[in-house]
């Protein structure tokens, strides 16, 4: 009796050591497109701030542009009123 409930528990724990076998297999691969998508969200974040750099830069060159442009309208404005 106790060899067949020995044989019985064996071949259960076996049964049971390929599930926890498939299931570890299954959170390495989930684990791996943790990491892939991990390094997508980093490429995604590079191109951000390089895009947010860009618009910075531009944004200073258009306030410059219309700084220029109004103090320009201004000196054109001074002299046509006889300011100057």
């Amino acid at each position: 009796m106790l060899e067949h409930v020995t044989e019985t528990n064996a071949k259960t724990f076996g049964r049971l050591e390929r599930r926890f076998d498939a299931v570890d297999r299954r959170f390495e691969m989930i684990d791996r497109r943790f990491e892939a998508i991990d390094c997508r969200f980093e490429a995604i974040e590079r191109r951000l701030d390089s895009i947010i750099h860009e618009h910075r830069a531009d944004f200073r060159w258009l306030i410059g542009a219309m700084t220029a442009g109004f103090g320009a309208l201004l000196g054109v404005m001074a002299h046509g009123f006889h300011w100057f």
